[in-house]
């Protein structure tokens, strides 16, 4: 039996009419030699025909862009859909715009401004300026140094003239006079016309008269019987500005308020020491501020209150004698 060999299996199955088979001990050596002849034709994979190299063109080298630094957007703590516009320096967190606060030169955010500072303007606003009244929360025991160092005289915040001072209480009490006189004349009408005529009025006691009857109660006003009224009268009318605005009508016109120790709204126990003395001194004690070293009349240095320039347009605030909020 001629032994089998490799390239002769095509030739043979022409000759007898079927595939011979293999001797045993050649599929060993098949295996290692020509493995495709042992699979079937569907099993069989051609292979690729040669390429030229030649042809196939190179693909350029591919170049990467530069990594180009992504963006990155902060949010505020506070308000997550706000971007951040800075870091506080104290608790370290992003904070936004609306969160931003000034205090004492320092870009603070406004949970840090509120535990070490004194509350915003939006709060003392929002609680009518009685910040006296909400004193334990926020301002120290002890009553700081009222020391408006660095203003120029007459700047906002600054201690008032003397002067100024008595100017303004001439206005109050030219005021005060003009509204006791439109009282009294409006009153002697009213209980003329409710006693037929029993009380006298404008009318009666200027013979007819509206200007000399008026004269008559403008004088009598000055008057011994009337003059412990007057008093009394003038101090309702220093206490309810003071305690209402802080600040009498001349004192308005000439851009001049009361503050407290602390910088703040003035109480009404205060009000009341102050309005008190300086009806009984006939304001006199306005003279004592000239020798005083912070300008303190008698009633101010009783009743623990200062006398600033404030035009209203700004929040006074004693630890920074006058806090601008940006």
């Amino acid at each position: 039996m001629v032994p089998w060999r490799p390239g002769d299996s095509e030739e043979r199955q022409g000759q007898n009419g079927k595939k011979p088979e293999p001797e045993k001990g050649f599929d060993l050596w098949r295996i290692l030699t020509t493995p495709e002849e042992m699979l079937d034709e569907s099993e069989r994979v051609a292979s690729p025909a040669p390429v030229d190299s030649a042809r196939v063109p190179v693909p350029e080298e591919k170049v990467a862009p530069e990594a180009m630094p992504e963006e990155v957007t902060v949010h505020c703590r506070k308000h997550p859909q706000d971007l951040a516009v800075a870091l506080c320096p104290v608790c370290a967190a992003y904070y936004c715009k609306e969160c931003l606060v000034i205090k004492k030169g320092r870009l603070l955010c406004k949970t840090c401004a509120e535990t070490i500072y004194a509350p915003t303007e939006e709060e003392i606003i929002a609680k009518g300026e009685n910040a006296y009244q909400h004193r334990g929360d926020f301002l120290p025991e002890a009553p700081p140094e009222f020391n408006p160092a660095g203003l120029m005289p007459g700047a906002e915040g600054s201690l008032a003239n003397v002067f100024k001072r008595i100017v303004a209480f001439a206005l109050d009490v030219a005021v005060a006079r003009v509204l006791y006189l439109a009282g009294y004349v409006f009153l002697t009408l009213l209980l003329a016309g409710i006693s037929k005529g029993a009380v006298p009025s404008v009318f009666q006691l200027g013979q007819g008269n509206i200007w000399l009857g008026t004269k008559v109660i403008w004088v009598s006003l000055f008057h011994y019987p009337f003059f412990f009224l007057v008093l009394v009268l003038d101090f309702m009318y220093f206490f309810l500005c003071f305690a209402i605005a802080n600040r009498t009508p001349g004192m308005s016109w000439l851009n001049l308020r009361i503050v407290s120790a602390y910088g703040d709204f003035v109480g009404l126990d205060m009000c009341a020491i102050r309005a008190a003395l300086l009806v009984a001194t006939l304001g006199f004690s306005i003279i004592t501020g000239l020798i005083h070293s912070r300008a303190m009349g008698l009633h101010d240095v009783a009743a623990g209150t200062y006398v600033i320039n404030y035009s209203g347009l700004k929040r006074v605030d004693v630890y920074e004698t006058i806090n601008v909020k940006l």
